[in-house]
């Protein structure tokens, strides 16, 4: 399990990583894990995230629906889906 407990952060690298290994996110709503939706947490302090880190070690059907929801998020940001969406929304209207 990947835990994401900043208040503040960057991009979502590290989500992604996550969520393409096959490892659970829990975080807090910062960087862009929002936009990456899936298993994200709008949590305010630490006690908080260690409770939904347990309820998922301990739910094996939802741990393998936050392992789906993740892996897919995660082909959703392959880069050659997003270099293809860039291309056709900015490139290729310059073109």
């Amino acid at each position: 399990m990947y835990l994401v407990t900043s208040r503040e952060e960057g991009g979502p690298k590290a989500l992604l990583e996550s969520m393409a290994s096959g490892i659970p996110v829990v975080s807090t709503r910062v960087g862009m894990a929002d936009d990456l939706g899936g298993p994200v947490a709008d949590m305010v302090n630490g006690q908080a995230i260690a409770s939904l880190a347990g309820e998922l070690l301990a739910d094996s059907a939802a741990r393998r629906d936050a392992l789906a929801h993740g892996l897919e998020t995660a082909r959703q940001h392959d880069w050659s889906r997003v270099s293809e969406q860039l291309y056709e929304k900015v490139y290729a209207t310059l073109l």
